[in-house]
């Protein structure tokens, strides 16, 4: 019975530009403005609500179309779930102990606020904050384990020494013209590959940071969830350093990272604001 009331409550039109409106909740919004004024309209407006949401929800063919749009749903759900699994199988062993181990603090958060007999909203709301954040944490797992698979591919190189001969030579005053141009060009090639080990540096670093930021962030709310008296739902408003990096960073994952994103209702980064990606060195 509680998924229909929730449905019908939530119940609203699609309009151009502005999406999904729910004109139940704007129509109760307008009852509290106009019962401040005459508290009795509050009155009139609870009794309204009650039978219309008991009424709707109640119905027959309601009832069809919300069961319709929830089996939807759970396809949907499992063609997520299906690539979320494709990307953790990616994952080397020790990132996917640092995932599962994550998910079980999310799943005893939940469970301990079912125990406390927290409400359905609060738990929906806890299970779907937890959801969103465990699923930023396996992107930062990936776009970390692409950036260390790069840096083993750069190993070995030594940029410093060899951009040093470079410029040894190229000081030379008796180096040919077109010696010193061919060499000039290797240098600036050599040049922009160092910049790009150091940015896979400073992103490597922002990713830790925010794996261990949202760790932090689970945990408290596991521990908040043990000794709230009356439960509330999780908050996990995080405003992480890397979230903006390029979708480039997953490689052959990243449609299904973009497709998750809108799964999990997490904003991908737009060009104009991704940070822009180490990219692999190509120039030897």
């Amino acid at each position: 019975m509680w998924r229909y009331l929730k449905a019908a409550f939530w119940e609203g039109v699609t309009v151009p530009g502005l999406g999904l409106l729910p004109v139940n909740l704007f129509a109760l919004l307008g009852v509290a403005v106009v019962g401040l004024v005459n508290p009795g309209i509050w009155l009139i407006g609870l009794g309204l609500e009650t039978a219309f949401l008991f009424t709707v929800a109640t119905n027959g063919r309601y009832r069809n179309v919300v069961d319709a749009r929830d089996r939807q749903t759970e396809r949907q759900g499992q063609d997520a779930e299906t690539k979320r699994q494709s990307i953790i199988s990616e994952l080397p062993e020790e990132a996917r102990r640092r995932l599962a181990a994550l998910e079980g603090t999310c799943a005893q958060t939940v469970l301990i606020q079912r125990n406390s007999q927290a409400g359905a909203v609060v738990l929906d709301d806890s299970r779907d904050a937890l959801q969103r954040v465990a699923w930023l944490y396996l992107k930062l797992l990936l776009a970390r384990q692409r950036l260390l698979e790069q840096a083993r591919l750069d190993a070995g190189t030594y940029l410093d020494a060899r951009l040093a001969g470079l410029e040894r030579e190229l000081a030379e005053p008796a180096l040919g013209s077109a010696l010193r141009a061919s060499k000039s060009a290797t240098h600036e090639l050599l040049l922009k590959r160092q910049q790009n080990q150091a940015r896979r540096g400073q992103a490597l670093a922002e990713i830790d940071s925010d794996l261990a930021r949202i760790e932090a962030q689970v945990d408290l709310a596991r521990e908040n969830a043990t000794i709230q008296e009356q439960p509330t739902a999780v908050s996990t408003n995080l405003d992480l350093v890397s979230h903006l990096l390029d979708g480039s960073l997953y490689g052959a994952s990243e449609d299904a990272v973009l497709d998750l994103d809108q799964t999990f209702q997490v904003p991908s980064a737009k060009p104009s604001q991704r940070a822009p990606a180490p990219q692999r060195d190509v120039a030897n």
